[in-house]
Parts: C-alpha cells; structure tokens; sequence
C-alpha cells in the first residue's frame, strides 16, 4: 500500500482542521503519518526530509495557509504580539517565541514533491498548481480562497460576518474533506475520483442549507462560498493516478 503524510504546520487559526487529521488517523493508522510542523526551523527542515524520503507515488496532503506565490509555514501563538512588545520586553521573556515562517514551500523548493500526488488544502493553491507540476509531482488538487474568519469574510466583502457563518463554514471544511479523503483512501480512489467526491459533498452541503437551514439569513453567503470552493478546484496531472494501491 502507498503512504500518505499529513503535514499540518501549527498555526492557532487552522486549529480546527485537526478535526481532518483526527478522522484519518483513526481510520486510517496504518496509512497515514501525522507531521504536526513546530514553529521553529529544526522543524521545517526535519518536515522537508520527510517529504523526501518518502516512497515514489506517495500522497502529500497539506493542511494550511498560503498564496498563489508560496505555502506558509508554522506561526507562534504570540506571533501577532510582536508589534506591541519592546525588544528589550523579548529579550527578558525567554519564552517569547515570535515565529512565522512565511514561505515554507515556493518556487525554490516545490521539487521536493518530485515523484509525489499532492493534496494542497491551503488558501489559493490552485495557482501553484503548473509550478509543482512542472518541478516534478506527478498529480496535484489545489483550492481556491477559504475564508474561515471574520477577516477573511470582509476581504470577501461579506458585511459583519456572524460567528455562525464563520463556525459554519469551519464546520463545513471540514465536513467535506474527511468525507471526500477518507472514501477515496479506503475505496483507492484515483485524483479525478477524489476530485467528483469533493464536488459531491460541496452540493450535498449546499443543498442542506438552502433546504433545511430557511430561518438563517446567512444560508445564502455560505451556499456562494461552498460553491466557490467546489468551482476553483483545479487538478492538474495524471487525473487517473491512484492515492492508495
């Protein structure tokens, strides 16, 4: 059987995609390595010789945040509080961390996916798709933009997001990939099969809330934005490739 590595960088706003993890790692022990990336670059290099080390055919997915440029690293649960803390406040707190790496995975790098299928569940990764491609992976699926914040919500000129929306749209993620991954891993699916789960649980979601869901005002945003997410899925590859076999 091909193995599978899950790499999730840490970063407390994606804390809630370990739901994913914990769905295929319960189902799938014998699969699956979990790589959980410290913030700290002993971290990051231990990660990348993984994916090198890792058998012709393997599956890659990565769980994260990124660009249509590059795929970022593990962030410190302090790093936001860099702007408001004196140097000098850092040099005596010998626990303050202030990590974010960046660019973890860009052009520079992307041939470690050599030989590899790459799952890229990261904000607009569908741009780099032709680039890991050309440096080598054998079969990618990238996303489009995932908002899962308030933030994210207003850069989506979505006007004073809820918590509903923002905890629904978590919840729908998440609902989505464990459903998709796990079928396609235990049924060895190829990408193009993985591909028509994803786009049949997006409409299923849907469908449940413009049907069940009639007393939310926020039905609608969330609708939009489960069908964007099914419709900026890109595969580029060998669509026929298996995940498992």
């Amino acid at each position: 059987m091909k193995k599978i590595l899950l790499i999730h960088p840490h970063d407390k706003s994606t804390k809630f995609l370990k739901r994913i993890k914990n769905c295929l790692v319960n189902n799938s022990s014998n699969l699956i390595h979990y790589y959980n990336v410290k913030p700290n670059d002993n971290s990051h290099a231990n990660c990348i010789k993984l994916i090198k080390s890792m058998p012709e055919d393997s599956l890659i997915i990565f769980m994260g945040h990124g660009t249509k440029d590059v795929l970022c690293g593990s962030k410190s649960d302090d790093y936001e509080m860099y702007e408001f803390t004196s140097d000098e406040a850092m040099r005596e707190n010998q626990f303050y961390i202030n990590y974010y790496k960046t660019e973890f995975f860009n052009e520079s790098n992307f041939n470690v996916f050599e030989g590899k299928l790459f799952f890229c569940l990261a904000c607009n990764s569908r741009d780099l798709s032709q680039k890991v491609i050309k440096d080598g992976a054998k079969a990618f699926i990238g996303f489009g933009n995932l908002p899962t914040s308030k933030e994210e919500f207003i850069q989506e000129k979505t006007n004073f997001p809820s918590k509903y929306l923002v905890a629904q749209m978590k919840s729908e993620l998440n609902y989505i990939l464990k459903k998709s991954l796990l079928i396609a891993i235990h049924n060895s699916y190829n990408f193009d099969q993985l591909l028509n789960l994803l786009h049949f649980f997006a409409n299923q979601r849907i469908a449940h809330h413009l049907a069940n869901r009639k007393k939310k005002k926020e039905r609608f945003i969330l609708a939009d934005q489960l069908y964007f997410l099914k419709k900026n899925l890109k595969l580029v590859g060998d669509r026929h490739i298996l995940i498992t076999a």
